[in-house]
């Protein structure tokens, strides 16, 4: 059973214990409904007013840089939500590295190619080219990269 279980039900039985105590504070002042129902209010109010805090301990943490330890403050199910996002965030660290090397690789074996190979962008801007490409369409590197593609046509 997660630990948290038991500490709701404590704090159910903490509400309803307030509500007795509101309760018996209102039959001293004639109105027994109104006290239960105030001072059960006022227990949920604060129950709630508990738990908004590891929430927000919870929400600082990841908007915290990467890399930042889960706060040990955190307990329960919060604790056990940001091991979980903790793991996806991971996972997708991870999977951005794995990608970035395979684009690398990618890269230089481009770079390597006996082939002038030009890269556009969607906007049909050079975005990159190995140095045959700028051989042999008499492109300048450091001056033509994001330049349209129709404008650097030389004859």
């Amino acid at each position: 059973m997660p630990d948290w279980i038991p500490r709701a039900l404590f704090a159910a039985l903490g509400v309803a214990v307030v509500g007795t105590a509101g309760s018996a504070l209102g039959w001293l002042f004639g109105r027994t409904g109104v006290g239960a129902v105030l001072a059960s209010a006022l227990a949920a109010a604060w129950l709630m007013a508990v738990q908004l805090r590891p929430a927000y301990r919870l929400m600082a943490w990841l908007r915290s840089p990467e890399g930042t330890p889960i706060p040990p403050t955190l307990t329960g199910p919060w604790a056990d939500m940001a091991v979980r996002i903790e793991r996806v965030r991971r996972a997708q660290a991870d999977a951005i590295e794995r990608e970035q090397r395979r684009l690398t690789q990618f890269l230089a074996a481009i770079e390597a190619s006996p082939n002038g190979v030009r890269l556009l962008d969607a906007a049909e801007q050079i975005a990159w080219m190995n140095p045959t490409a700028a051989e042999h369409f008499g492109l300048n590197p450091a001056s033509d990269l994001g330049q349209h593609v129709t404008h650097l046509l030389r004859m």
